[in-house]
């Protein structure tokens, strides 16, 4: 698979960590047990520019929560597209809190103290200056092993330099589920296609990693992914014009 992978290969691993749970009823978060119809071309056109235009805007901020190593993780921070990287505060319900940076391959990270819902403080290191620095710890992104990897790595996967072939989105068994609101935003609410393979029928919609909120202009307001045998939602909020290494 060619570095420009498509909307789900990167979330689709993440999914992969450990076997996957009963799908939830539908209506219920990550509730696929639901009509869902295969994309029409505009909705293809749609879903296909989705990342390319979080990438156009350079950094958005995000908030999610998942249990990982029995602790529950409150994420909160940006996440750069451009640069390949995210900044985030993570507090956890059972340990001391702390701010992490982290790219495609490796994160680092520093206690902080920090409640759940706090932003971390700016201006943004990048992962070169805190891995230079021997308050934080750095090792490699594993998500294999560790669930909060897994989210982090997808957030970055969420963002790409050109946009997706919309016959391909098409054409490998993406989703329409239903129709939404985030925030007052109407949105679609659409299953990625489940691999890089083109379908002779569309899939279930539980064959899907990932669920996506998108708008008619093709933003991305929220994201749904299964991380093992859990389902996290990642809600993104407008460009706020941070970049990792500059002050407000």
């Amino acid at each position: 698979m060619t570095a420009r992978r498509r909307i789900v290969a990167l979330a689709i691993a993440a999914s992969l960590i450990m076997p996957l749970a009963a799908c939830t009823a539908s209506g219920e978060a990550g509730g696929a047990s639901q009509a869902a119809d295969g994309v029409t071309t505009e909705q293809a056109q749609i879903l296909a520019i989705t990342r390319f235009r979080n990438y156009d805007v350079t950094s958005r901020p995000f908030q999610t929560a998942l249990q990982d190593s029995g602790q529950q993780l409150a994420i909160t921070g940006w996440v750069d597209w451009v640069s390949g990287e995210g900044y985030a505060a993570v507090a956890s319900d059972t340990s001391e809190s702390g701010v992490i940076v982290w790219s495609h391959e490796s994160t680092a990270a520093t206690g902080a103290d920090l409640t759940a819902g706090d932003l971390p403080p700016l201006p943004a290191p990048t992962l070169a200056e805190a891995e230079a620095d021997p308050a934080w710890g750095t090792r490699p992104i594993d998500i294999s092993t560790s669930t909060l990897d897994a989210a982090l790595a997808t957030v970055l996967a969420l963002g790409s330099d050109r946009p997706d072939n919309p016959l391909l989105v098409q054409q490998s068994g993406a989703l329409w589920l239903r129709n939404d609101t985030v925030d007052g935003i109407e949105v679609s609410v659409f299953a990625a296609p489940p691999s890089d393979d083109a379908v002779t029928e569309l899939p279930s919609a539980d064959e899907s990693g990932l669920r996506l909120w998108v708008d008619q202009e093709g933003t991305m307001w929220r994201a749904e992914v299964r991380l093992g045998s859990q389902w996290s939602t990642i809600d993104f909020g407008a460009a706020d014009g941070t970049r990792l290494g500059e002050a407000e």
